[in-house]
């Protein structure tokens, strides 16, 4: 089950006592727990009927008198055991805590609401969660498919009043770069740059170009614009870019341009055994605006060139790290090379 299913038992009032949360994005959970809180359980007296504990801490006798205490001037009480660590190799250190927990759940508290939060994408079903699963309900919140993720930015924009065209919406979710293989952004980041376009969008139905316009003008943006101008060696232009960013995050700059030579690298390898772009994207795990920008880019190197500058990458940030050159200095070696190339590294 997952986040909607969530709500809809809430609003159903079909949930569960003994409940756990498997979670990869904290989106989701902090919606979850304020419902749980505002609607489920109600602000009034909500300082005595909801506890919250980190599952570090945790000990027998606190579990149990969190479960067995009696909510007040409501028939509902709220515990959320926190950080939970049921990774196969760590159960044996909390397999006496584990069993005693456990041991409560068939004569459990109808009063009380048990979540356990776990936070990652893969759990283990061992023997105590397969008695949650018995005596209770288990909801995961994964990261947003492709489908589901394009739906949440257009909501995103309709609840805000604006009407937004399909291909408004690639565009956007293309540059958000949520669904890129490696990415680890969350929907509170993507939320937070998406309200950061709102705010630049004068119309209640703008144009493809207007979106576009108004993308261009976001750090995120600059970035993209000054990988785009080193992949084609524009040098002036990298330069210039490159001195606009002098106070933003540099590290950022550096890992992105670090990324942005190893998508090449596979795009190449692709584009040099004529693999078709469908299988391609998948094989690089690229957005298909990303990956057709490169597929052209990478006509600008050999493979021997791109080999080079990831070598180069990786001599920087050890150099970075054990020596006294500023990141400044480092990025802008980069961008020469990738520009002019060089027969020596740093």
């Amino acid at each position: 089950m997952n986040y909607i299913d969530l709500l809809n038992n809430i609003d159903k009032n079909n949930l569960r006592n003994i409940n756990l949360l498997q979670v990869e994005d904290k989106y989701f959970l902090d919606l979850s727990l304020k419902t749980l809180k505002n609607d489920f359980i109600g602000n009034d007296f909500l300082d005595f009927n909801y506890e919250k504990v980190d599952f570090q801490t945790l000990e027998k006798e606190k579990f149990q008198t969190m479960v067995e205490t009696l909510p007040l001037m409501s028939d509902r009480r709220l515990v959320v055991i926190d950080n939970c660590d049921f990774n196969k190799d760590s159960l044996k250190k909390y397999e006496e805590l584990l069993n005693s927990i456990s041991e409560s759940f068939e004569n459990f508290n109808d009063m009380t609401y048990l979540f356990f939060i776990y936070n990652s994408d893969k759990l283990f079903k061992g023997k105590f969660v397969k008695q949650i699963e018995k005596f209770g309900q288990i909801y995961t919140f994964s990261r947003l498919n492709q489908k589901d993720f394009y739906s949440f930015v257009r909501k995103f924009f309709v609840n805000n009043g604006i009407n937004i065209e399909m291909n408004s919406v690639r565009l956007i979710v293309d540059r958000l770069r949520y669904l890129d293989k490696d990415s680890n952004k969350t929907l509170f980041e993507v939320e937070n740059e998406i309200s950061k376009l709102l705010n630049n969008i004068k119309s209640k139905s703008p144009t493809y170009d207007e979106i576009e316009e108004s993308i261009i003008d976001t750090f995120e943006e600059k970035i993209f614009g000054l990988l785009d101008y080193m992949s084609t060696k524009d040098l002036k232009k990298s330069l210039t870019s490159y001195k606009t960013m002098k106070n933003e995050d540099q590290m950022m700059i550096y890992y992105m341009i670090i990324r942005q030579v190893r998508n090449m690298i596979c795009v190449k390898d692709c584009h040099n055994k004529k693999i078709n772009i469908q299988t391609g994207q998948s094989y690089c795990a690229l957005s298909p605006f990303e990956y057709k920008k490169l597929d052209k880019l990478v006509k600008n190197y050999s493979m021997n060139d791109l080999l080079k500058l990831h070598e180069l990458c990786y001599k920087s940030e050890v150099n970075f790290k054990t020596s006294k050159r500023k990141i400044e200095d480092i990025i802008e070696r980069m961008i020469l090379e990738f520009c002019i190339g060089s027969s020596e590294l740093i």
